[in-house]
């Protein structure tokens, strides 16, 4: 386990916020002693470009990781990669100049991300009046009412003077003292309810359980050491020797050193700020924005499925808008599919789909924000749902029918708070992966392994599914056989090459969804067919009519079946159509060809003739091994037309080999017949 405090609660992360020049690294520098601007530039320019961290004991020995982050608006990808995994914030404040536009900015991201605990902290007010003060305080209270940070404990501070600062640090341990993971005391709920009634998705606590994750925000080279990066840790425990992948596209890298605040330490777990020595080809690696995580628990993808709330603004968002989209500590560009053109509900989550321009990996439950391309500005965030959606889609949801399974799957997907057991990965995974990622044994493909609740073990025992997803797909495959049905209602059964396509889409075997499907009950298999549960065909009468014409013709014609419709039928064509479809169906009749299109000219013979033409064929072979076309068109009495669909078919039904211009006994069946046969 990651180290505790003298309190016995795991470090936490304290993250600033605030308009550009309202104190914040000044600040940051009276609490802990360290300018965090780093950079000549910065120091030159007063101003922060690159995030800052620092060490921080609270007065009660809670010890904290205290990232700065930039207060102007061109840095505001940086300030989102410094707010990914904060716990609480130290939103900064001019006193003279009250809420500014970064300010309301800063709260609407945190407010996106969840971020519910904070300390406000009304800076400068060397520089005003005294009586000035209190009258800011309640301006800035009656402001954060209506955020994420209503009912936060607003503290008037100067960095020059230090007036104010022990109480500002006594006002944090509060809100450090509120902040819970699994595993750890529950608050009294009468003391954060405030907070918890604020707007904006349920804040995700890092979870020490499940599989290693951090995302990348500081990338540098140490000599004597090598490559180090900083991040905090999101998932789990990362330990020294740990062998990780860098996603979305990255080597495996092994930990050779990891250090907090410059202590060498020999774990950190979920909640802890980091720096980690790697050890692997990192070579022309861009290593900022990147996820460490242990190896294949991430799915990269380029279309998310994602909960999104819209924020207020004058112009509403567009389909297929090019927008900005952050999580974890990576920006990447792309465009946002709306499943739900109604947009007038603001605040409320509605399903959408992000389609990345490049590849990204994010967990199931992963906060984001999405900012507008240009000019930028942030317009709204939430969380994901389906993490690899192109993956479950078989491609991007640009069509209606990809759009209504995405409706689908995003509508499965989103059950309104975290997971209550380590995600499938993308929705779907391999029994021995998952074991691995909930750490259940050795990951050896079990089915009698415990599974958790909602992940659901695939037919063939070596697959598991997320429950809501195996529901979505059967959703959409149910409508599509449905429809299938619909459309030739004197069918009792459609070819599985209906389903095959949509399935194989699904990132698994289109067998195994099947199987899964059958085993429930839920459709029939019957060879290369499919039949919806509780499905019967409607034959009229004229159909019967047409089928006994049909049989009849076919029967008749033997080796040489007569063109179809049969003349003088007096039926219309579409009523031949349905009838041969059913005889196909029915196995009475054959289209060697493969094809159900007896009508399109492709020759169709009855299963009588089938049957005596291949028991000719086998006799023959037993008596000479081999047969031409010409002698197997004399044993029929047919004429060639006839003759080589005949043999093709016997060829792919495996009765005969093709060699040069013979047949002869298909290697499968040798055994059955002597043993090898003659050359």
């Amino acid at each position: 386990m990651g180290h505790t405090d003298k309190t016995g609660r795991r470090p936490i992360v304290v993250g600033t916020a605030g308009h550009v020049d309202h104190g914040k690294t000044a600040l940051v520098k009276a609490l802990t002693g360290v300018d965090t601007d780093r950079l000549p530039e910065e120091r030159a320019r007063e101003i922060s470009i690159e995030l800052g961290f620092a060490p921080l004991t609270l007065p009660d020995g809670t010890t904290c990781s205290l990232v700065d982050v930039p207060g102007h608006e061109r840095f505001i990808k940086n300030m989102l990669a410094g707010a990914t995994g904060v716990d609480v914030v130290l939103l900064v404040v001019d006193a003279r100049e009250g809420v500014r536009e970064q300010t309301r900015e800063h709260l609407d991201i945190l407010g996106l991300l969840g971020v519910r605990l904070g300390v406000a902290a009304l800076t400068k007010i060397d520089t005003i009046p005294a009586a000035a003060v209190g009258p800011a305080g309640e301006t800035l209270s009656a402001y954060l009412a209506g955020t994420s940070l209503a009912g936060c404990a607003v503290v008037p501070v100067s960095a020059r003077t230090g007036e104010g600062l022990s109480h500002l640090l006594a006002a944090l341990a509060v809100a450090a003292g509120q902040v819970t993971r699994p595993g750890e005391a529950v608050p009294d709920p009468a003391e954060v309810s405030a907070s918890a009634s604020a707007p904006g998705p349920a804040s995700a606590p890092a979870i020490f359980g499940g599989p290693a994750r951090l995302a990348i925000d500081r990338a540098f080279l140490i000599s004597g050491f090598g490559q180090v990066v900083t991040g905090t840790v999101a998932n789990g425990t990362i330990a020294e020797g740990q062998r990780l992948q860098l996603y979305p596209a990255g080597p495996i890298v092994r930990v050779r050193r990891l250090e907090v605040h410059g202590r060498p330490v020999p774990r950190v777990t979920a909640g802890e700020r980091a720096a980690l020595n790697l050890a692997g080809d990192l070579k022309d690696v861009s290593l900022r924005g990147l996820v460490l995580a242990e190896p294949g628990t991430l799915e990269p993808a380029t279309c998310l499925g994602l909960s999104l709330r819209l924020l207020s603004g004058p112009d509403p968002v567009k389909d297929l808008e090019r927008v900005r989209f952050h999580a974890g500590t990576a920006e990447t560009l792309g465009r946002i599919i709306l499943l739900d053109q109604d947009q007038s509900d603001l605040g409320l989550p509605v399903p959408v789909v992000f389609e990345a321009e490049v590849p990204l990996a994010v967990a199931l439950g992963q906060a984001f924000v999405i900012r507008r391309y240009s000019p930028p500005r942030t317009i709204g965030g939430g969380t994901v749902t389906v993490p690899n959606l192109d993956h479950a889609l078989g491609g991007r949801p640009r069509g209606r029918s990809a759009r209504r399974a995405a409706a689908t799957l995003l509508a499965a997907g989103s059950g309104g708070g975290p997971p209550r057991h380590p995600p499938v990965p993308g929705g779907f995974s391999s029994l021995a992966t998952y074991l691995k990622l909930i750490g259940s044994g050795s990951g050896s493909a079990s089915a009698a392994a415990p599974l958790p609740p909602g992940v659901r073990l695939l037919a063939g025992g070596q697959h598991v599914a997320e429950e809501a997803f195996y529901q979505a797909v059967w959703s959409e495959t149910a409508d599509r056989l449905r429809t299938r049905h619909e459309a030739r209602p004197h069918l009792a059964s459609a070819g599985r090459e209906v389903l095959w396509s949509w399935l194989k889409g699904r990132g698994l075997s289109p067998s195994v969804w099947l199987e899964s499907f059958a085993s429930e009950g839920l459709l029939t298999l019957e060879g290369g067919r499919v039949r919806l549960g509780g499905w019967t065909p409607l034959r009229t009468e004229v159909v019967e009519t047409a089928r006994r014409a049909l049989d009849a013709a076919l029967r008749e014609g033997r080796f040489s079946p007569p063109s179809l419709p049969p003349a003088g039928a007096g039926l219309p064509q579409e009523v031949f159509s349905a009838a041969l479809e059913t005889l196909l169906e029915d196995g009475q009749v054959v289209c060697p060809s493969g094809l159900a299109g007896g009508l399109a000219g492709e020759p169709v013979f009855h299963r009588q003739a089938i049957d005596i033409a291949r028991q000719l064929l086998e006799e023959h072979l037993d008596r000479h091994g081999e047969v031409t076309v010409a002698e197997f068109r004399d044993m029929l009495g047919s004429t060639r037309k006839f003759v080589l669909p005949l043999l093709e078919y016997f060829d792919r039904e495996k009765v005969t080999f093709r060699r040069g211009d013979l047949r002869v006994r298909h290697p499968s069946r040798r055994d059955d017949h002597g043993g090898e046969q003659r050359e």
